[in-house]
């Protein structure tokens, strides 16, 4: 994969996907990804040339941190092998980054947890205020 130059001061300009500027090993784990759903870590050791299958999951959780503005994760599992899937009810802190997402009450729990309250009866609070 050959890398783009900008002709004033000669940096690499990164490909995007979904409007994010990602590595070139990262594009290719993206591009696997995205054209084989479901693709498992067998496969993608051997398409990648990695050693151990284990690297799949640090890619994909490397690939995420890129992708969290955008609402996509990577998702992987046994069963289900490598995919992409919807963030639900995400929320995003602009000055520090990602602070968590909202999904079935998770956060409203942790918020509760951490004000002292007891989780249950927080985030009960919580849900029935909204």
């Amino acid at each position: 994969m050959k890398m783009e130059r900008c002709p004033c001061c000669r940096q690499i300009i990164r490909e995007m996907r979904m409007g994010v500027g990602l590595p070139p090993k990262k594009i290719k784990f993206f591009d696997l990804v995205m054209t084989f759903p479901g693709i498992g870590s067998a496969e993608l050791q051997q398409r990648m040339g990695w050693k151990l299958q284990s690297t799949a999951a640090v890619y994909a959780q490397q690939l995420n941190e890129y992708l969290i503005p955008t609402g996509w994760k990577v998702k992987g599992s046994k069963n289900w092998g490598y995919r992409f899937e919807r963030i639900v009810n995400r929320e995003v802190d602009n000055g520090r980054g990602y602070v968590g997402r909202v999904q079935h009450g998770k956060t409203e729990r942790m918020e509760a947890k951490t004000a002292g309250l007891d989780a249950r009866a927080g985030a009960r609070q919580v849900l029935d205020s909204a």
